[in-house]
């Protein structure tokens, strides 16, 4: 699942980043206004806004996450203690308890769950913490998505956008982002990692061939 949620945000930062560079141009040359993105003034700072906080939510999320993965994957059967001995955030470690016991007992579905913690997490701490805490965080997502929040595709292949499962969906929000997540992306990344046995090829996943 993570996977596909990083593949999403890279190529959302290079499109906010073409985004930027696009209206910038355009600003220099005495051109007001873009197809499609209007005022270019606004639009240079909404893109430029969305490149920095896309960068800092998924360096947050890989600073907090990363590490703890790291040090479960020091064994093979998987080093809970050393997850332990890290001290990470409460919802995090009884994220790894659960996901531990699950792959002990072999149960899937509590797998998975483990899974969607480790999300809820992510979604309502790290990534709110880090990019819709301040008010003015807050307005900008709420400007983004009322302008360009149906251009944003979803991270799993067959997978709808945001607001099209959740009228006047607003990215800033964490229960909008967990409601898509539960109702849409998880069942959708769910199917396809069961049809897809051998696992995500990296190099498949980065040229778009899993986005047809």
């Amino acid at each position: 699942m993570a996977s596909f949620a990083s593949k999403l945000v890279g190529n959302s930062m290079n499109a906010a980043s073409t985004g930027a560079l696009g209206t910038g141009i355009a600003d220099l040359v005495g051109v007001d206004n873009l197809p499609l993105l209007g005022n270019t003034k606004e639009a240079r700072r909404i893109t430029s806004m969305g490149l920095r906080l896309l960068g800092e939510g998924n360096w947050a999320i890989y600073s907090d996450i990363y590490p703890t993965t790291l040090a479960y994957l020091s064994q093979a059967q998987g080093n809970i203690q050393a997850v332990r001995d890290m001290q990470p955030r409460q919802p995090l470690l009884e994220a790894w308890e659960r996901l531990h016991a699950a792959r002990i007992s072999q149960d899937d579905n509590e797998l998975w769950a483990a899974g969607v913690d480790m999300v809820d997490y992510e979604q309502r701490v790290i990534l709110q913490e880090t990019v819709a805490q301040t008010q003015q965080q807050q307005q900008f997502w709420t400007t983004f998505s009322q302008n360009f929040g149906s251009r944003i595709v979803a991270p799993y292949p067959d997978a709808l956008p945001l607001q099209e499962v959740i009228s006047n969906g607003d990215y800033g929000n964490a229960d909008h982002r967990m409601e898509w997540f539960e109702d849409e992306l998880y069942p959708k990344a769910k199917q396809w990692l069961e049809s897809h046995p051998d696992g995500i090829n990296v190099q498949t996943l980065l040229s778009g061939g899993y986005d047809q």
